[in-house]
């Protein structure tokens, strides 16, 4: 109850830290479709804390927010990426960072609008459903995908630096 299960991605995505063993991070979005929730546990699952990334800016238009996923620095920070769609062809990516029980900024990692090409629309394409996030002891590393004006749908990956990403 606490997630939607329609859309794209229909289950949560869970990662596991490399760091402490029996600390798992499930990334989901709200039911409204307007932000995400991030649940960790530290003790293998028998209880866990939610927490929420800040707001993504206000200056970006978005209508639903999809595609959640979560990962962890080396040293065991919880990064979390997502989608926020502007419509139905058109969205902005972004990764925030969880350090003790906050989020630090949003941060867009798309350079601007990608706009789906129209082959992403044929009958025997799919679509991209997931985005990835995992990190290292300096940076975060996004990989989404890209269609910047339109054209040429591809897979980039993003570095962050996690002073960024920091409260």
């Amino acid at each position: 109850g606490q997630y939607d299960p329609t859309g794209q991605v229909r289950y949560p995505i869970a990662a596991a830290n490399p760091a402490k063993a029996g600390s798992y991070a499930v990334g989901v979005y709200a039911p409204d479709h307007r932000s995400v929730k991030v649940y960790t546990s530290d003790d293998f699952g028998a209880t866990w804390k939610m927490a929420a990334p800040r707001p993504i800016p206000p200056s970006i238009l978005f209508t639903t927010v999809k595609q959640a996923a979560v990962g962890y620095t080396g040293d065991g920070k919880v990064l979390v990426t997502w989608r926020a769609w502007r419509n139905t062809a058109a969205h902005n990516s972004f990764v925030a960072m969880l350090d003790g029980d906050a989020f630090g900024p949003t941060v867009k990692v798309t350079p601007t609008l990608s706009i789906d090409p129209p082959s992403s629309f044929d009958t025997w394409y799919n679509g991209d459903f997931l985005n990835w996030v995992t990190g290292n002891k300096t940076d975060a590393f996004v990989a989404f995908v890209y269609a910047p004006g339109g054209q040429n749908e591809d897979t980039w990956l993003a570095r962050v630096p996690l002073t960024l990403l920091k409260g």
